[in-house]
């Protein structure tokens, strides 16, 4: 049944996921003018830890899905906006050049490092004795570098996180 309405190997998942990627896409303009991008940032983190520890320690499909549906939380408040911080924070002159520096980064390096990683690194340590992949292990590893990224972020990247909803203006 689960074949017959997601496909074979539920590749027709990853729709849910696009689907919420463009929901979020579509209110990020309404959204961005009443909250920092501070906010959005860690609204963006905090889904993908969330999203990671679903799919690390729960076994339930109908969670499993919100986990993926979670994708368009993840790409929409971070990645987006956080090609609108760059936009924002440098000058006409370099923009371009910040922007395909930015893209490099999280297209082009970040890909080859995050699938050596993700294909060499980390299954070898998360594969039991009997060679059967340990899904907890596997995915608890993005769970907790995505919460130090945000511990990191509530620290290091100014402005307020939550004070904008009142006042009903945009801070970085």
């Amino acid at each position: 049944m689960i074949n017959d309405l997601f496909g074979v190997g539920g590749g027709g998942l990853m729709t849910i996921g696009q689907m919420s990627e463009i929901l979020v896409l579509a209110l990020i303009p309404l959204v961005a003018k009443k909250v920092s991008r501070k906010s959005l940032l860690a609204v963006g983190i905090v889904a993908y830890a969330l999203r990671m520890a679903i799919f690390a320690y729960v076994d339930s499909f109908p969670v499993i899905i919100l986990g993926v549906a979670l994708h368009g939380l993840c790409f929409g408040c971070f990645i987006f906006v956080a090609f609108m911080v760059v936009d924002e924070q440098t000058t006409g002159d370099v923009r371009a050049s910040a922007q395909s520096l930015f893209n490099l980064v999280i297209i082009g390096v970040g890909v080859i490092a995050g699938s050596y990683i993700a294909t060499s690194l980390v299954p070898a340590w998360a594969r039991a004795d009997d060679g059967v992949m340990n899904y907890s292990k596997l995915f608890s590893v993005p769970m907790w570098a995505s919460v130090a990224c945000l511990a990191a972020l509530l620290v290091w990247y100014p402005g307020r996180l939550y004070a904008d909803f009142a006042r009903g203006t945009s801070s970085s």
